[in-house]
């Protein structure tokens, strides 16, 4: 019981973290309604390894989706919800699968692919083609920064005690 609240507080906290760096670290993308880069796919990433599991899976498909809802961005909650649950998933399973950090650096690029791929398939179908293409190279950019940064995070948190490994 007590790990079980111990990643149930943590998948809280891991949340809340996703919401503050996706929404309040985010800068509009010009031309666009309501799309926006932003610094929560770090946490996203990390989610995987903090708390892990099902419970960074939730964390980070809710923490992405209220972003999405408080900003005004909620034609893409459902999107958002799926598409960072599956990146923390992916990642998860690669952590596993490979252990340590080849493990979450495979995953991470792995998990930004479905990010580019999941976001350009949604504004496809939303919003027409010309939207979809626009939207890619500010995909791109987010994906790269996202996956570097969790990346040298993830070397140095591997080593405490909120890490699974």
């Amino acid at each position: 019981m007590k790990n079980k609240t111990r990643k149930l507080v943590l998948a809280a906290i891991m949340a809340a973290l996703v919401f503050v760096s996706t929404y309040f670290v985010h800068i509009p993308i010009p031309g666009s309604e309501s799309g926006y880069l932003n610094i929560g796919d770090i946490i996203v990433y990390l989610a995987a390894v903090i708390p892990g599991g099902w419970y960074g899976i939730f964390a980070s498909a809710v923490g992405s989706a209220l972003a999405d809802v408080v900003s005004g961005a909620v034609i893409y909650v459902p999107a958002t919800f799926v598409i960072k649950g599956l990146m923390t998933f992916v990642t998860s399973v690669f952590i596993l699968k490979h252990k340590k950090t080849a493990g979450f650096i495979i995953g991470s690029v792995l998990s930004g692919l479905i990010m580019l791929s999941g976001y350009f398939v949604y504004e496809l179908i939303v919003f027409g083609f010309s939207y979809a293409v626009i939207s890619v190279p500010y995909n791109l950019i987010q994906y790269v920064f996202g996956v570097t940064v969790s990346i040298v995070l993830f070397v140095f948190l591997r080593r405490t005690p909120l890490s699974r490994f």
